[in-house]
Order: C-alpha cells, then sequence, then structure tokens
C-alpha cells in the first residue's frame, strides 16, 4: 500500500483494519458518512506471519491522523447481558464457553454493546494488538460479530420491515446468522461454515427451526460478495423475498 498523502487529508476520515482469514485489509472511509474512500487487501503468503506483515503495511499509514482507529477481528466471542458483566470474571467467563482457549498467545478484550444491551468477550493475537496499539495508541478493538450485531439491529430499524427477517453474514470461513422481529434480535449463532452447500444448509436449517415463512419473511445477505452471490443463487429456490444490505458489509 502506498504512503496516503498527508496528515490533514485523513484527520477526518476513520480507519478500519479488517483482520480476516488468511490476511487483513485496510479500510479507510469518511469519518461523518461513513462512505469508503479506499480499501487495501493484504493476504498472507505461505511461511508469512500475520503480525510481521502488518507491522510492515502500517508503515504505509503510521504518519496519519485519524478520527478514529478500530480493528476488526474473526474469533471465538461470547456476549453476556451487561447486568451479568463483572471486569475481574472475564476469564472465567470466557473459559466457560471456549474451555480450550489460548490466553497466553492471545489478550482477552470485551466491547459494550448498547443495542444489543450486553458485553461481548473475545480474544486478539497478542502480537497483533502490540503491533497495531505501537502505531495507534488509541485503537479500539472489536469482533465482527458483535459489529455485525449492531449494524442489523440498525438496519432493521431503519428500514421498518413489516415482517420478520432472518440476516445472514458471510466471511470466508464463518456464516453468522441472526433473526429480527419486533425491534429485537430473537436468535443470533455464528457457524464455522466454508463453501455454498454448508451455507445453505445452516440457513435453511435455522430458517425452519426459527418457523419463518418462505413466502412472506426475508432473507437478506451481507459480507464477502462472491460467497453472498453464491447463497442467493442457491437459496433462491427454497425462499422467495432474498435481499442484500451491502451496507452492512464490513
Amino acid at each position: 500500500m502506498a504512503v496516503i498523502g498527508t496528515s490533514n487529508i485523513l484527520q477526518n476520515h476513520s480507519l478500519s483494519i479488517r483482520i480476516h482469514a488468511g490476511g487483513f485489509s485496510f479500510i479507510i472511509a469518511d469519518a461523518s458518512t461513513s462512505q469508503l474512500w479506499r480499501r487495501s487487501d493484504f493476504v498472507l503468503s505461505e511461511g508469512e506471519v500475520l503480525a510481521q506483515k502488518l507491522e510492515h503495511a502500517l508503515i504505509s499509514i503510521a504518519q496519519q491522523v485519524f478520527a478514529s482507529v478500530q480493528v476488526v477481528v474473526e474469533s471465538p466471542c461470547t456476549r453476556i447481558p451487561l447486568e451479568e458483566f463483572r471486569r475481574d470474571e472475564l476469564a472465567t467467563l470466557y473459559m466457560v464457553v471456549f474451555p480450550d482457549a489460548d490466553l497466553k498467545a492471545n489478550d482477552l478484550c470485551y466491547t459494550i454493546l448498547p443495542r444489543l444491551e450486553s458485553a461481548e468477550l473475545f480474544i486478539v493475537d497478542q502480537e497483533v494488538r502490540k503491533v497495531v496499539s505501537r502505531v495507534f495508541p488509541t485503537v479500539r478493538f472489536q469482533n465482527v460479530c458483535g459489529t455485525v450485531l449492531e449494524r442489523i439491529m440498525d438496519h432493521h430499524h431503519e428500514s421498518l420491515m413489516p415482517v420478520r427477517a432472518l440476516y445472514a453474514y458471510l466471511t470466508d470461513d464463518m456464516l453468522l446468522l441472526c433473526s429480527v422481529g419486533d425491534s429485537r434480535i430473537e436468535y443470533a449463532n455464528n457457524f464455522v461454515a466454508v463453501g455454498e452447500a454448508e451455507w445453505l444448509y445452516f440457513t435453511l436449517y435455522t430458517w425452519k427451526t426459527l418457523g419463518l415463512d418462505a413466502h412472506t419473511d426475508r432473507l437478506i445477505l451481507a459480507g464477502h460478495a462472491a460467497s453472498v452471490q453464491a447463497l442467493r443463487s442457491a437459496a433462491r429456490e427454497y425462499i422467495r423475498n432474498i435481499e442484500e444490505a451491502d451496507e452492512l458489509s464490513l
């Protein structure tokens, strides 16, 4: 990625560093409108270390001043109601759900999700966190699931949809499914899923389990563009109302 202008050009822009399977992306957007200004994708080659490649890539923007900087990661996460959230119990709460989690190589983080009235617990690779924090000390770390769920809540509220909807958010190797009805999340779960067959299986299984109507309710897709198109083509035989919501994509 080439060096991008001078600090005063980007001080009204936000930087999102998206850590995903096989690499990472730099996404720069207008801080006030969220309109995309530039995106650069980096793919890890065989033998490359994520933290080292990220450190080298950050050199190109290390001198820039951004309105905000966030890192969005894909990692195992869990959410708990705010009334049950205790900072001194983070490790215990997380290990109950993920007993095999490696808290020596990863830092345990949390994000407050006000729209969901919950806190999300997740892990971040220690070396990745150190590399980014050295360059941007005020960086915020978030998990893709909580970030997308909050966007879904906003989208559903703004669209004023009178029927129930199942949202399907796809990444390279994950499918997040969320059902919204009566201005609240009825169901949310994410699956390790790769390929059209697995995406369709989990989507239709969830659709049937929730009792959604194939003729009136909606399936709304977002995320990785190629994956979205594949699931849309596969699901159209079973579900009539299928839409895409690009504004939800990270």
